[in-house]
């Protein structure tokens, strides 16, 4: 039962291999054992006329009692039942019968090898070495009967010739050595060649049958395919001969009730066409050889019909073939793309492109009726923020409540979209004067103020809008649209959750703000920028502690351009990861270069824009300038703002405190002025706080200041914290900070800005002594003003 089962088994390639590599070897046994006989007798014969011997009988008996037996194994093969048996047991038979012939060639070399007759001796190394090497030709299909048949020939008579001594026989012992090695080395080649070549063959054999069985399968899929489609595709035909009446309409035709009994036409006609027009006359003109082609609607179905001449293989006509392909899935795919072309997916509103065909109609119906159209131009003020710190799907779900409240508040002439990220723009019509606008405007802004729901919580989120008017600000909807936008980031410079209109001077400001942005592309290039240094001054000492880095650019186009106006220019254009690292390599260069190098009592402070801190990689371009420099990192101070704190993303902490571990001294500038929060001074390791000059400078006239400034330092006391004030300006303001435990002064009661070789001459100056303030000071020549 169990041979059955495993003759049923599919067989394998190794088996197949296997079973060809027997079939070679019999089909050579014959051949083989013949000439093995005539050279055996002819070596005999030789030997036995030159040195008669008892041994050649015996010998040649021995090899023809083998030679037998290999040729019942070959009579064995070629009458056994087919796959009976294993290949195995023949390839046994074959290296039992090749090895032990081999063992007698072997034992003749040894028996006949006669010393002191030179001529023998030749003889029975070319027999020996002759049937070896043919043995190639019969044997090469099993590399193990070769091997074996070779070695056992050959070998005996390689080392009975070295063991002779003198030097001829060792050198035939050695000639037989290498030819045994080349031998077994053409065998092993022509072996793997012959198992390669016929797992080939069998592969190539696979590949047909499997290209067969492919070709076989698909041409089944066509007939199936084929057979199917008039049926299963969403086309209906039918056919008409030149009466016009219907021969033939397919199964799948709707309403279709034909029985082929050449009915009338409009009662074989599925029911959509029978009372269309349009169908009579395309019959008849296909009756007389022309073609159309027409869109019926039929309920929800759409189709689209053609008729065409039908002719036979002589091109003459035979009557009417009428084709009707479902087209409804088309249609709403069309209408489908049309709304994704034309509205916003998130929020449902229109999107950019449909809201400038919108503002180009509102033009029109405006100058129709003698009216003017508003556009407001919103941007959310926080909504970067909210998504960063919440989540984008919290993200989502603002936008689409802000395209809710905008649809909820307006008119249903009025006209809202979403242009972009958190820009949505409402179009206001049929306005009699401009400032009705301002009352569209309020009523947006209100509709930001109630809190937002978002993941269960409340959430504020304010919006800036920006209103240009048709046909005061602009004549074209780009136009309009640019001008609103500029009416916007003025609102937002202005604080926020507020609204403007747009004005020529923002245009101007804008103008200005864009040839800024140009110039200063080119400002690194060209050279442009220095830095000025101004001095931080111990409170009580008035020692010279450090200094502020502070960038000025003279533009050789625009001139002098003040920090105040070009860095948030640059910010805006992605422009200050550059200019930093340049401020930065610049800053520790020169630095480095006070006082002859002797820094160590000494700070530098440099600004880090966060732009900066996020898209570069700060810490390896703080740890380069410090070693090309060879600055120790405690004298770099960098200084941040609140901004950059309240993202409180994991990166920055990180960096935070990879510059904390290298030495590097980190500030938060401007403290109180923007998002505070004794969590951030907690949370980063910071090591000094900066007051505003916003706070000093009122410092001796209003008690609130005085307050504040009490409460940041004792705050910043009890947190170890160094204290810098920068801003002062006047004695009274010096005594204040001082009195109160400030460490360090920077202003212009001791000192303006000054460049690099101005500031380098300063600490010459007062090396040793005290820093006099700026009035007492020797004149020296002003430094620009920029």
């Amino acid at each position: 039962m169990s041979s059955t089962r495993a003759a049923a088994q599919p067989e394998t390639l190794a088996a197949k291999v296997r079973r060809d590599r027997v079939a070679l070897l019999f089909n050579s046994y014959p051949l083989s054992i013949g000439m093995t006989f005539a050279v055996a007798a002819m070596f005999v014969w030789v030997h036995a006329s030159n040195h008669p011997s008892g041994f050649y009988l015996p010998w040649l008996a021995a090899m023809c009692a083998l030679l037998l037996y290999r040729s019942v194994s070959v009579w064995q093969y070629r009458h056994q039942p087919a796959g009976q048996t294993p290949p195995e047991r023949w390839l046994r038979s074959i290296r039992i019968g090749t090895g032990l012939t081999a063992i007698v060639w072997g034992l003749g070399g040894l028996l006949f090898y006669d010393p002191q007759h030179g001529n023998m001796q030749i003889f029975t190394v070319l027999v020996i070495a002759g049937v070896s090497a043919g043995a190639l030709n019969a044997l090469s299909a099993d590399f193990v009967s070769y091997r074996n048949y070779v070695v056992l020939a050959i070998a005996p008579l390689s080392l009975l010739s070295l063991a002779q001594g003198n030097h001829m026989q060792v050198a035939i012992g050695l000639l037989i050595l290498l030819l045994l090695v080349f031998l077994l080395k053409s065998g092993k080649h022509t072996a793997d060649n012959i198992d390669a070549s016929l797992r080939l063959r069998y592969a190539n054999q696979d590949l047909l049958e499997d290209l067969k069985q492919q070709k076989q399968h698909v041409v089944a899929q066509a007939e199936a395919m084929i057979s199917q489609l008039v049926a299963s595709a969403p086309v209906s035909l039918w056919l008409t001969d030149l009466d016009g009446k219907v021969t033939f309409v397919s199964s799948n035709t709707p309403d279709n009730a034909c029985t082929l009994q050449h009915p009338p036409i409009d009662a074989c006609l599925p029911e959509m066409f029978r009372n269309d027009d349009r169908v009579t006359e395309a019959l008849k003109l296909g009756l007389a050889g022309h073609n159309s082609v027409f869109e019926l609607q039929h309920g929800k179905t759409s189709l689209e019909v053609h008729l065409n001449p039908l002719l036979d293989e002589h091109g003459q006509r035979q009557g009417v073939i009428g084709v009707s392909i479902d087209i409804t899935e088309h249609k709403h795919q069309e209408r489908e793309l049309a709304y994704r072309a034309n509205y916003d997916q998130l929020t449902g509103l229109a999107n950019r492109s449909l809201a400038m065909e919108e503002i180009q109609r509102a033009f029109k119906r405006a100058e129709r009726s003698g009216t003017m159209a508003a556009l407001c131009f919103i941007d959310l003020d926080n909504f970067k923020t909210i998504n960063d710190t919440m989540g984008h799907k919290a993200g989502d779900q603002l936008l689409q409540q802000t395209a809710k409240r905008l649809v909820s508040i307006t008119r249903g002439t009025d006209f809202c979209a979403r242009i972009s990220g958190d820009e949505f723009i409402v179009l206001a019509e049929g306005l009699d004067r401009a400032e009705l606008a301002e009352n569209v405007a309020y009523k947006l802004i209100s509709c930001f103020r109630p809190p937002y729901s978002i993941h269960g919580r409340d959430v504020f989120a304010s919006a800036s809008i920006g209103v240009a008017v048709y046909p005061n600000d602009g004549a074209t909807p780009g136009h309009l649209l640019q001008n609103a936008d500029t009416a916007m980031y003025h609102a937002k410079e202005t604080g926020k959750s507020t609204f403007c209109f747009y004005t020529a001077s923002m245009q101007e400001e804008a103008d200005r703000n864009h040839l800024i942005e140009t110039q200063l592309r080119q400002a690194l290039q060209n050279n442009e920028f220095k830095l000025h240094y101004q001095p931080k001054v111990d409170a009580i000492t008035h020692r010279i502690k450090g200094a502020e880095a502070l960038l000025r650019w003279h533009s050789k186009t625009l001139g002098p351009v003040g920090p105040e106006e070009f860095i948030p220019v640059a910010e805006l254009a992605g422009l200050m990861p550059a200019i930093g690292a340049w401020v930065l390599r610049k800053a520790c260069e020169e630095f480095a270069s006070w006082n002859g190098g002797n820094v160590e009592q000494l700070h530098i402070a440099i600004n880090i824009s966060p732009q900066q801190f996020r898209k570069t990689d700060l810490l390896a371009n703080v740890t380069e300038a410090l070693v090309s420099n060879d600055l120790p990192a405690g004298c770099l101070e960098l200084e941040i703002t609140e901004s950059l704190l309240v993202q409180d993303a994991a990166d920055i902490l990180n960096t935070f405190e990879a510059l904390n571990d290298l030495g590097v001294q980190l500030a938060l500038d401007d403290f109180g002025t923007g998002y505070s929060s004794l969590s951030y001074l907690r949370k980063f390791p910071l090591q000094v706080l900066k007051i505003d000059k916003a706070f000093v400078q009122d410092l001796g006239k209003n008690r609130d200041s005085e307050a504040l400034v009490h409460a940041i330092i004792a705050m910043a006391h009890s947190m170890r914290m160094q204290l810098v004030a920068e801003g002062v300006e006047t004695k009274a303001q010096l005594d204040f900070l001082s009195n109160n435990q400030v460490d360090l002064i920077q202003g212009f009661y001791f000192s303006r800005p000054l460049d690099a070789k101005e500031f380098r001459q300063l600490l010459i100056d007062y090396s040793d002594r005290p820093l006099l303030p700026a009035s007492t000071q020797e004149a020296r020549p002003a430094a620009s003003s920029a």
